[in-house]
């Protein structure tokens, strides 16, 4: 693999992080199998499918990785790399970490995450892969602080790829999100409540710039492992959960503002004023203008 750049450092609390960046981009001319010799690293490493799909061959177990799926494999795991598509375009990340003394509290919750004994792979995590096919992108082309805006990039990303290595490991697993009452998931009940705070919040502000898709990619989960939680949370579907909370946010524009009743509509993502006025008499149970007299004439 291509050295893209090597030991960039970041911290995030008192963890700090020793990176470098890798990029295999090849064409197989033949139709058989190419592979790698085996081997281990001393680092951590996180392989992206970004063209094509390819095969990690361990000891033990293989993984084969779909376009836009990531592996995470720890130190010293011995494997090798299968390339069976034409065109390969695959990223590579390795890196080290290291307690600080200064900073938030982040070394022990990373030191969790990262403490798989064998490899992993993330499926549902297109922003992650399109978030580092940008960063890598930055630091190919070299453009003046390019370092500097790669890094505080990579920062974010980092974060969000421990979130979701978080989610996926068994003991909060996205299956504890369906809210079995069992002695296993009382464990991470917390994660549970913070995920559902995180939920609420989000729907609670939902605009029109929210679908089912980008709050999936958001939290890291398939659009049905978020609709059999929101069904299980609010007692109904996305769309009425959406179509309910606008309702309410506008109902609270009608009493606090002088806006017009279409400025508003479209503000929370109504382009259809008729469609519009029927939702919201379906829910409410009278017109925009009625209910904004009401509220302001009360009996």
């Amino acid at each position: 693999m291509q050295k893209i750049f090597d030991e960039m450092k970041i911290e995030i609390g008192n963890t700090e992080f020793l990176i470098s960046f890798l990029r295999l981009k090849k064409k197989i001319e033949a139709k058989p199998i190419e592979a790698t010799d085996f081997h281990a690293h001393p680092f951590f490493e996180v392989q992206i499918a970004a063209t094509g799909s390819f095969k990690i061959v361990a000891e033990e177990e293989s993984y084969q990785v779909e376009e836009n799926e990531i592996l995470f494999l720890p130190p010293n795991f011995y494997h090798y790399a299968h390339y069976n598509a034409e065109k390969i375009l695959r990223y590579g990340i390795g890196f080290v970490f290291s307690k600080t003394k200064q900073g938030e509290d982040t070394y022990s919750y990373f030191e969790k995450a990262f403490s798989l004994q064998k490899g992993t792979i993330l499926k549902n995590v297109g922003k992650l892969c399109k978030d580092i096919k940008k960063i890598f992108q930055i630091l190919l082309y070299h453009k003046p602080m390019a370092f500097y805006q790669a890094k505080a990039l990579f920062t974010l990303w980092m974060i969000d790829f421990f979130k979701k290595l978080e989610l996926d490991i068994p003991s909060r697993s996205t299956n504890s999100f369906v809210f079995s009452e069992t002695e296993n998931n009382r464990q991470s009940l917390k994660t549970e409540e913070e995920f559902l705070f995180y939920l609420d919040t989000k729907l609670s502000g939902a605009y029109a710039a929210v679908s089912l898709q980008s709050l999936s990619d958001e939290l890291y989960l398939s659009k049905k492992q978020l609709t059999t939680i929101i069904k299980k949370r609010y007692g109904m579907t996305f769309k009425q959960k959406l179509s309910l909370t606008r309702i309410e946010n506008i109902k609270s524009q009608l009493t606090k503002t002088d806006k017009t009743v279409k400025e508003i509509a479209t503000a929370f993502g109504y382009t259809n004023l008729t469609s519009f006025y029927k939702t919201f008499e379906k829910i409410v149970g009278c017109t925009p203008a009625e209910y904004r007299k009401n509220k302001d004439n009360p009996q």
